[in-house]
């Protein structure tokens, strides 16, 4: 037996079976081990397996990943790209208490829903030059580095501000933020730009969510469009 229902951003019906779990829920349970190749590989590579949801999810560089990711960043991306309900808290604390158990559920999601479309190609420019700061940027950038990126982040994504102030890597969110508008660069570039002028870094990505706002959004899946 079935109950029609219609797709977010989509007016055609989709008949969905009682017994399957809603789109807002994780498609497996935090100790269920959907896949058993994907359970071992989040028990013994699991920087490895950290990575891969990143990269399997968007199409970015794994290496990248593989340097920058963490469980937690992992967990809150993925919720965030598929609209999972949950909780920045959740987001935390569950990767502390069992961090192969969470790498496994998250990278099964990805897997079982398949990868986000691309967004607007690496062809565009910034509108901020690295030194070309103003009065807000240039105190976030000298003094709050980290208040800066996790700023930059939530107005780019709507991304829980604690996350990105306790968890996110400098690199990472110079890097979010630059593939998010589809500006030309690579990885390498954004680890060097964050490694010795993290601070223009972070003035840079602060003033350009603050002229773009949200990043375009993005497919997942057919008939659904949430945010990358």
């Amino acid at each position: 037996m079935g109950v029609e229902s219609t797709a977010p951003y989509s007016s055609q019906p989709v008949v969905m079976s009682t017994s399957t779990k809603a789109a807002n829920e994780w498609s497996s349970g935090l100790f269920e081990c959907a896949n058993a190749g994907t359970c071992l590989y989040a028990w013994f590579l699991p920087q490895c397996a950290t990575a891969s949801i990143r990269s399997e999810m968007d199409g970015s560089n794994c290496v990248f990943n593989y340097l920058a990711m963490n469980p937690i960043v992992a967990r809150h991306m993925v919720r965030n790209a598929y609209g999972i309900e949950g909780s920045a808290g959740g987001d935390m604390c569950l990767p502390l208490w069992c961090t192969p158990c969470v790498i496994a559920q998250v990278l099964n999601e990805v897997r079982s829903r398949g990868p986000i479309s691309s967004g607007p190609g690496d062809n565009d420019k910034w509108q901020t030059g690295l030194f070309d700061w103003d009065f807000t940027a240039c105190v976030l950038g000298c003094f709050l580095p980290y208040v800066g990126n996790a700023l930059a982040l939530e107005k780019l994504n709507d991304s829980n501000v604690v996350i990105n102030l306790c968890c996110m890597p400098p690199a990472l969110a110079y890097n979010i933020v630059r593939e998010g508008y589809g500006i030309e660069g690579n990885c390498c570039l954004d680890i060097l730009i964050m490694a010795y002028l993290g601070h223009c870094g972070t003035a840079r990505i602060y003033q350009e969510t603050q002229k773009r706002g949200k990043a375009a959004e993005q497919k997942v899946g057919p008939g659904t469009s949430l945010m990358k």
